[in-house]
């Protein structure tokens, strides 16, 4: 279970990250 949210914390970490660059890009 602790491993299983680790994995989706990163996931949306990377996510965020993507929409931060999505964002730059589209500004």
């Amino acid at each position: 279970v602790l491993q299983d949210n680790s994995i989706r914390k990163d996931e949306s970490r990377a996510r965020a990250k993507g929409l931060k660059i999505l964002g730059k890009i589209f500004q």
